[in-house]
């Protein structure tokens, strides 16, 4: 634990965090004095760093005062990424503002690569520049920057990457990582160094700093996953007030307009307004995305902004290419050519290779591995001109990749990033033994990783189930926003009960309901195929996550470990044991909804259209009678319903005899996203399946046809689907997710057959021990 439950809370912590709950997070994550815990919550109780405390920053103001003075023309040089394109809008915007004769260079990763390039400096020489400034790039650019000098420019570099054995010499360098370990700016950004330039450089030139360039601040920030603490959390929370409570850039307005966004925070960059802005770098060349960062005219940042969706939704077809090849990755041997470890279950990283993959999205495929997994991922493949190797590499906490990268250099030919994000390039001739000796690395310091955290969860409280409310949810926004070093809170609740459990997304994740003293909650387990036993007391960890859905508002959980609980006997009474009365009040097809038992009921229905005042499967809450009036797609579901209801009575209230007939799942499918799309491209999948009455897994397989066929892209994030209708062909019937779609759409339609035409006995016994 970050802190033990035991150790009393100071008076002063209680009365500020005003909830006893946020108040035991802030103690045991350490901010134990007034001071300390208002500087964390608040910014304006934040003493921010000077500047000037970066390393070398003194020099590279006066070299770029200088060039200023002179009038010579200054290149900034960036990259391509989030952070990069960020850094670069701001340190253009601010020279332009100085009135600099200044131009921008936005490498292309496919023809470029990574960091300076000899090619581009020499027409940057030619087009007479004479300072190049860089940022988020160059700290292992020496044969570069010595290019430069040698063509009589001058050189700035500014970077936050770790700095190599070799690294540049002979220039002002500003880099974070050479202040001290704990130092509140060691974990600043690209953006974040461009910025502490910006605001050196005003100061000595006595010229107003422009507040919006925060904005910039606060993308880059939430993108390259940098520690929210310190200096980087005041940052970022100074640039979402000025999202939010002045007028935004016209750049990111017309992003939020285009995400249906209406107040910015830390979740809305990081998944939908960030992809976007990397999109182009990924996909075709960055530029389009520092114009959108740069433009000033609301219209034009629009049209821009549909030009970088456009690279978005190419990128996501790209990436769910890479998936689909590693869906069935569980089952391939180790040792084979594109394989040559295994995670799931913690069996070890996973380092790949496949020529097919497109360079520039497998650092986004590696991630979702590791997020599948939770295990180092490295995925490679062949560049741009087929002559080499190029990897890209995510990891998790407690596995410094840069660090494991960095003692098999001997097999590559460049390589950067930092512990959680590397790329890497090698020669072909060299990638078997590199694969090898890399996967040996990652093994070694997940293992110790693993055992060093195995009896010592991390965990922010232990709570029980009555006081995880939508009410503490809100309340613990107080200490947003949340991301790496600053994560949102976890707890602990011990011997908690599974009532039921279901299978989603294919089997590859789990939807449970929990209880304990009273209290039960839903709760998803993401990736994990082996479904738990029903009745089994459990201690389990997890998040909280807000549900939203058609002007509902809940909360779930979202496990992240959970195990049989210490001590405990057999596995207590769920549903089967318990007695519940069925009341059988069908109806003939037509006929007006019947008279329900008295007391508090709760009407359940889904597909269309529901009944008026009804809820779905999502909504369910703790009732005397649950009444259907539409038939749940299946029994684990229904059983699922019940534990959450936790109700003494079931009430069949849905038309008797043969369910009528119902259109196609994919032709109701496409009805729905017509629909939605007429309101912007994004929708939830629990809107899908509830609109459709089918199961989840269902509804993915539908999409996945749909996709298939050319009528859908789509990418989904947690409940999220982004998509983009398209002309289409005719539908293949052919494909195994047709034919699974097929399989699963026909057993729903027999569960509901079943449920409309059986006698009650019949039914009874569904819920009857085994």
């Amino acid at each position: 634990m970050f802190g033990s439950e035991k150790e009393e809370i100071t008076r002063d912590i209680l009365e500020l965090a005003n909830d006893p709950l946020v108040a035991r997070i802030l103690w045991n994550r350490g901010y134990r004095t007034l001071d300390a815990a208002r500087a964390f919550l608040y910014p304006d109780c934040y003493t921010p760093a000077d500047p000037s405390a970066l390393p070398g920053l003194n020099d590279a103001v006066k070299a770029l005062a200088d060039s200023l003075a002179s009038g010579a023309r200054v290149c900034v040089y960036g990259d391509y990424d989030v952070d990069g394109v960020s850094a670069t809008a701001l340190l253009v915007r601010v020279l332009r503002s100085l009135g600099a004769d200044v131009i921008y260079h936005a490498p292309n990763r496919f023809t470029e690569g990574y960091g300076l390039n000899g090619d581009v400096i020499r027409d940057l020489a030619a087009q007479g520049c004479r300072l190049l400034l860089t940022c988020d790039c160059g700290i292992g650019s020496r044969a570069e920057v010595g290019l430069a000098h040698d063509l009589g420019m001058r050189v700035i570099v500014t970077d936050h990457h770790d700095i190599p054995e070799d690294r540049v010499t002979g220039c002002a360098v500003v880099n974070p990582k050479m202040l001290d370990p704990g130092h509140p700016c060691r974990s600043l950004p690209g953006v974040g160094v461009a910025y502490f330039l910006a605001v050196s450089l005003c100061r000595r030139l006595a010229h107003p700093m422009d507040d919006r360039l925060l904005q910039l601040v606060a993308l880059g920030l939430v993108a390259d996953v940098v520690p929210l603490l310190g200096e980087n959390r005041y940052l970022l929370q100074r640039g979402l007030a000025a999202i939010n409570t002045t007028e935004p850039l016209a750049g990111i307005a017309a992003l939020m307009k285009l995400c249906g966004i209406t107040e910015l925070n830390e979740e809305g960059i990081g998944f939908q307004i960030a992809p976007r802005l990397n999109a182009p770098g990924r996909v075709s060349a960055p530029d389009i995305s520092v114009n959108l960062l740069l433009c000033d005219d609301l219209q034009e940042a629009e049209l821009l902004a549909q030009g970088v969706d456009d690279d978005n939704k190419l990128r996501r077809q790209l990436v769910e290419s890479v998936l689909d090849s590693l869906e069935s990755i569980e089952r391939v041997p180790a040792g084979e050519p594109a394989l040559a470890g295994r995670a799931p279950g913690g069996r070890g990283s996973l380092v790949l290779f496949d020529e097919t993959w497109h360079q520039g999205i497998i650092g986004i495929a590696a991630g979702r591995l590791v997020e599948s997994f939770q295990a180092p991922a490295a995925l490679m493949t062949l560049s741009a001109d087929g002559e080499a190797v190029v990897g890209s590499a995510r990891s998790i906490e407690g596995v410094d990749m840069y660090g494991c990268l960095s003692r098999v250099a001997g097999h590559l030919t460049r390589f950067g990033g930092h512990a959680g994000a590397a790329g890497f390039s090698l020669r072909r001739e060299d990638l078997a033994p590199f694969c090898q000796a890399l996967k040996a690395e990652l093994d070694h310091a997940l293992k110790t990783t693993a055992a060093a955290t195995a009896d010592r969860p991390d965990v922010d409280a232990e709570v029980p189930f009555a006081s995880v409310t939508l009410d503490s949810f809100t309340k613990l926004r107080l200490l947003a926003p949340f991301g790496e070093g600053n994560p949102s809170p976890r707890f602990l609740t011990t011997a908690a009960r599974i009532e039921a459990c279901r299978s989603i997304g294919g089997g590859r994740h789990q939807r449970l309901v929990l209880s304990k003293d009273g209290a039960s909650r839903t709760a998803l387990w993401w990736w994990n195929r082996e479904a738990p036993d029903a009745g089994l007391p459990v201690d389990v960890i997890y998040t909280l996550n807000r549900n939203d859905y058609n002007g509902t508002t809940g909360i779930q959980l979202v496990i992240e470990r959970m195990a049989a609980a210490q001590g405990r006997e057999e596995p207590e009474p769920v549903l089967g044991e318990r007695q519940l009365e069925i009341v059988d009040v069908r109806f003939a097809p037509g006929s007006r909804l019947p008279v329900l038992p008295a007391g508090d009921t709760c009407l359940f229905g889904e597909g269309a259209p529901p009944a008026a005042g009804s809820a779905n499967r999502y909504s369910i809450r703790v009732c005397d009678t649950l009444a259907l009036t539409s038939v749940p797609a299946h029994l684990s579901l229904l059983r699922e319903m019940l534990a959450v209801a936790r109700c003494r009575k079931l009430a069949l209230a849905y038309p008797a005899g043969a369910a009528s007939a119902t259109a196609p799942l994919i032709r109701r499918l496409m009805s729905i996203l017509k629909h939605v799309a007429g309101h912007g491209n994004c929708t939830t999948l629990e809107h899908l399946v509830s609109s459709t009455g089918e199961l989840e897994i269902t509804v993915i397989l539908g999409l996945r046809v749909l996709r298939e066929s050319g009528y859908l892209e789509w990418e989904s994030s947690g409940s999220q689907i982004q998509f983009s209708l398209l002309n289409g062909r005719r539908i293949d019937s052919t494909t195994e997710n047709y034919g699974r779609m097929v399989q699963a759409e026909a057993e729903t339609r027999a569960f509901k057959d079943f449920m409309s035409t059986a006698r009650i006995e019949a039914i009874s016994n569904l819920f009857k021990p085994d």
